[in-house]
């Protein structure tokens, strides 16, 4: 188990999280793994074959290469503890804001890897992964939704204003 001690307060690291994890979801685009291939060039075969690969390939000094391996500890191999303590300093270390993004989502996946005596991470996470808002149009067409079926089954039902 990894014990996580944060560096900086919650509201500083809520923002810069938010961001990172943007940047990230703009870099994969929609096609992630195509994107791998893309990113990780010859490495990605190893990549996928070797789960140590792809942690050693966290500290690799070309950034394509460390974007490859947080988006594939994010989204291909399971959480793990060896990769949790690495998940961690790349979330909060790493100097490209792409790399820290899919890190943070990995670090979300191995999260029960983690000691938290601080609550931090606990805090932290709901503020990047809360199920969106619903808008306004969508509330609306729910309740026309509602209603139809209601008036069809002969039910009345009322809906909040």
């Amino acid at each position: 188990m990894t014990v996580f001690e944060p560096s900086r307060d919650l509201e500083g690291a809520a923002a810069q999280a938010r961001s990172d994890f943007e940047s990230w979801r703009r870099v994969r685009g929609d096609k992630k793994d195509a994107r791998w291939a893309e990113w990780a060039g010859d490495d990605l075969a190893a990549m996928m074959r070797d789960r140590e690969a792809t942690i050693r390939l966290l500290k690799s000094e070309t950034v394509r290469l460390r974007l490859a391996a947080a988006s594939l500890l994010a989204e291909y191999w399971p959480a793990s503890e060896r990769a949790t303590p690495e998940v961690l300093r790349a979330a909060f270390d790493d100097p490209e804001p792409a790399v820290r993004g899919a890190a943070l989502y990995a670090v979300w996946s191995s999260r029960r890897y983690v000691s938290d005596p601080s609550g931090f991470l606990h805090r932290l996470f709901p503020r990047l992964f809360s199920p969106p808002t619903p808008r306004e149009d969508d509330i609306k067409a729910a309740r026309r939704q509602v209603a139809e079926g209601a008036r069809r089954s002969k039910v009345t039902v009322h809906a909040p204003a």
